[in-house]
């Protein structure tokens, strides 16, 4: 692998995260969506980050951390979605997957699901 080998990311609408070593990297999205009607059209801002083994990136649609439960009937917000990535990020993916899942569910608990779910991790 070269030492100058790249990720490049951009965000629509939602933040891309990152996690490369004890580095955390919340990249924000534009606000322009891919689909639908657009009021402005444009170039997504693309973010460069070096190419490190073991790199995290997790992208996701609103509908999980729009989600409505808990014991007060809250939405369960990007900062509690964001939380539950790192806590789990020494996970092997497959095991985050089932974390989220596991979480999502209990979080709804007697709430209908208001939207689409998309988590989506890997690792480089």
């Amino acid at each position: 692998m070269s030492d100058n080998q790249k990720i490049y990311v951009a965000g629509a609408k939602n933040p891309v995260f990152l996690i490369q070593g004890k580095n955390e990297y919340w990249v924000k999205g534009d606000r322009m969506s891919i689909g639908g009607k657009q009021r402005q059209l444009g170039d997504f801002t693309t973010h460069e980050f070096d190419w490190i083994e073991g790199t995290q990136i997790y992208l996701f649609s609103d509908g999980y951390q729009d989600q409505f439960g808990g014991k007060d009937g809250y939405k369960l917000m990007r900062a509690k979605l964001r939380n539950l990535i790192t806590q789990n990020r020494h996970l092997p993916m497959q095991e985050q997957r089932q974390v989220l899942l596991d979480f999502f569910q209990e979080w709804r608990s007697g709430y209908s699901q208001i939207d689409d779910v998309l988590v989506m991790g890997f690792q480089l």
